[in-house]
């Protein structure tokens, strides 16, 4: 699949191929040339278990390009398509090594660019490179509070990264680290008892830094 491979899926329907990348490491998979809503997933799996990637950018019928990090050359992988729109479309698939964009954009990757919230609230963020690690900045309530930090897919449409989690006092003290606590999942859940006032910061990256993708935060004050 390093040629552009020209195929079509019916309406709600979904078509399956397989790949096998001739060179290691990041790749970028596009869909393009659609007129109806589609996501492609790619599996590990003959089977279509086991996903590595999901790629649904908008629920429109627009292309749909992502990044996959670490595949293995010579390993296959399977892909499938599916139609949303319900009408079908035509489409060209291409898969070919390519590394993510520079994180440059990202304006909270560390302690002092960290972002603002407060008391609380639900994020829809993004990993966007396998060393991208994003900042929080949270202030507790006027009394002792317990603050429950979550992180989990961002939906339907959305795939699954390996998370981690970390709390961290003012004065750059890891406090509380959760890796696959999140239960049953890859996703990531701590809780801490603050005082009235306090301040503290709130980082998620990926383990091992090989990961990346949407992700959402979730922080509760009780």
């Amino acid at each position: 699949m390093d040629a552009p491979l020209n195929d079509s899926v019916s309406g709600d329907g979904t078509r399956e191929y397989a790949f096998t990348p001739i060179s290691g490491g990041d790749h970028l998979l596009t869909v393009t040339g659609v007129v109806s809503d589609v996501e492609w997933e790619v599996f590990n799996d003959p089977g279509l278990g086991d996903l590595i990637r999901d790629c649904d950018v908008e629920y429109l019928p627009v292309d749909e390009g992502c990044y996959i990090a670490g595949l293995i050359a010579g390993q296959t992988y399977y892909l499938q398509i599916i139609d949303w729109g319900g009408g079908g479309t035509s489409y060209n698939v291409q898969v070919f090594a390519a590394s993510p964009p520079s994180d440059g954009f990202q304006p909270n990757d560390s302690h002092p660019a960290r972002e603002i919230f407060l008391n609380g609230g639900t994020y829809d963020l993004a990993l966007d490179i396998t060393s991208d690690k994003d900042w929080f900045e949270g202030c507790l309530g006027p009394a002792m509070s317990i603050i429950q930090v979550t992180t989990m897919s961002r939906g339907s449409g959305f795939g699954n990264i390996d998370t981690v989690v970390e709390i961290w006092d003012l004065v750059g003290v890891v406090m509380h680290k959760s890796n696959d606590d999140q239960p049953n999942s890859l996703w990531s859940q701590t809780s801490f008892t603050g005082g009235p006032g306090g301040w503290y910061s709130v980082r998620v990256r990926s383990f091992g830094a090989a990961d990346y993708g949407d992700y959402r935060l979730v922080i509760a004050e009780s």
